[in-house]
C-alpha cells in the first residue's frame, strides 16, 4: 500500500483517531488539551505494562513512539512513528508503521548511535526541503519504546537494549560526555573525575519474551 495515495493516507489517519477512543478525545470546557493528553498517555502506558525500552517482539506500538529499525544494508536507525497502517492496532503482529527518519550526527570516536539525532530533510528538485518519511514494518523493528532525550540522543537504556539484541552496537568502554551525569563519575586524584566503564554502566538485561510493559510538505519513500 502506497501511504502517499488520499485512500491509503486517510485510511490510516482515521485508525489512529480511533486507537484512542477509548477516552474523551473532545477537547472543550470540560476537559483540557493537557487532561486529554495525560488520560491519553495513561491508557497507553496500561497498554504497554512497561514504560522502558524493550526489544520485546509483541511490544505495542503508539503514534508518537521513537523506535529503533534495521534497514537491508544491516545498519540501524532511529525513527518516529506518525501512524500505523490502515487497520492497524498497537499490538497487531504484522503492523506497518509510517514514520519519520532521524539522522545521527557523530560527536565523539565511540561510533554507534551515540551521536546527536535531528528530522532528516530531502532536497527536492524545485528547491525544497522535505522530511525524510518511510514505511518501517514491524519484522524490522528492534528496540520498541526508545527513549529521545531533551539533548537529542538515545538514553543509555535504550542503547543498552540494542547492543543486547545487535552486537554490532556494542556497549562502549567509555560513555561519552552526551551520556554521563554527575552521579556517574567516579572521584580521580587532583579533584577530578573520570567517567565510568561500560561494566559499571550495565543494567539488567531487557525482556525479550514477553509483552513490554512498558509541517513542511512530506515525501513517501521506500526503504524497506
Amino acid at each position: 500500500m502506497n501511504f502517499s495515495s488520499g485512500g491509503g493516507r486517510w485510511g490510516s489517519q482515521a485508525a489512529h483517531h480511533l486507537q484512542d477512543m477509548i477516552h474523551d478525545p473532545v477537547v472543550s470546557s470540560e476537559q483540557s488539551d493537557a487532561q486529554r493528553q495525560a488520560r491519553m498517555q495513561a491508557f497507553r502506558a496500561t497498554m504497554r505494562e512497561a514504560q522502558e525500552p524493550t526489544t520485546s517482539r509483541s511490544a505495542r506500538v503508539f503514534p508518537g513512539d521513537f523506535i529503533l529499525a534495521s534497514h537491508d544494508s544491516g545498519g540501524v536507525d532511529l525513527f518516529k512513528v506518525e501512524h500505523l497502517s490502515s487497520g492497524a492496532c498497537p499490538s497487531t503482529v504484522d503492523l506497518q508503521a509510517w514514520c519519520t527518519h532521524y539522522s545521527q550526527t557523530v560527536l565523539s570516536d565511540v561510533g554507534g548511535l551515540w551521536g546527536v539525532y535531528k528530522v532528516t530533510k530531502e532536497l527536492q528538485a524545485t528547491g525544497k526541503n522535505t522530511i525524510k518519511m518511510q514505511f518501517v514494518p514491524r519484522s524490522k523493528m528492534l528496540v520498541f519504546n526508545v527513549q529521545y532525550q531533551r539533548n537529542s540522543t538515545l538514553s543509555l537504556e535504550s542503547l543498552k537494549a540494542l547492543s543486547y539484541l545487535n552486537s554490532n552496537y556494542p556497549m562502549p568502554d567509555v560513555l561519552p560526555d552526551t551520556h554521563i551525569s554527575p552521579d556517574e563519575e567516579d572521584p580521580a586524584p587532583g579533584g577530578q573525575s573520570c567517567r565510568r566503564a561500560q561494566g559499571s554502566a550495565r543494567a539488567r538485561r531487557p525482556a525479550t519474551g514477553q509483552p513490554a510493559r512498558a509541517q513542511p510538505a512530506r515525501k513517501a519513500t521506500s526503504g524497506y
